[in-house]
C-alpha cells in the first residue's frame, strides 16, 4: 500500500482538519474544525478531498521517503495540487493507530493537517 499509497480506492473519514504557519520556529494553528462528512479519498497516485476547495492532488514521486521516530512513522511523497502548485503528501502513522494526512507547502510555510478518524472512534 506505501509503496504508491493504494490501488484500490479507500475513503478516509476526517475527524479534524487543522490549517498551521511555519512561523520560522514553529508550526502555528491558524484554524481547527471539526467536519461532520469529510473524506480523504486515495485512489492510487491520486487524493482527494471533498471539502469546501475540492482539494484534489497528485502523487509525483515513485516512492515514499520513509523516516521512523519513537511514536510513529512518517511517509512523504512529492505531489502536485490541481493548480499544478508543488508540495509534499505526508502520511504520518502513529503506534497507538492514530492516521494523520498533511499536505505541507514549502514555498507558503503552511500545511494542512487531517486527522483521520480510527476505527474505534466511529
Amino acid at each position: 500500500m506505501l509503496s504508491g499509497v493504494c490501488y484500490s480506492q479507500n475513503f478516509n473519514k476526517v475527524n479534524i482538519s487543522i490549517l498551521l504557519h511555519w512561523n520560522n520556529t514553529e508550526w502555528v494553528e491558524v484554524v481547527r474544525k471539526h467536519p461532520e462528512d469529510m473524506y480523504i479519498i486515495l485512489n492510487d497516485k491520486d487524493i482527494v478531498i471533498n471539502n469546501a476547495n475540492e482539494s484534489h492532488y497528485k502523487i509525483i514521486s515513485s516512492s515514499p521517503e520513509k523516516k521512523t521516530y519513537s511514536t510513529h512513522t512518517c511517509y512523504t511523497w512529492a505531489c502536485i495540487d490541481k493548480k499544478g502548485i508543488s508540495c509534499k503528501f505526508i502520511m504520518k502513522i502513529f503506534n497507538d493507530g492514530t492516521w494523520i494526512f498533511c499536505f505541507l507547502y514549502d514555498s507558503y510555510n503552511q500545511m494542512y493537517e487531517y486527522i483521520i478518524e480510527k476505527d474505534g472512534d466511529k
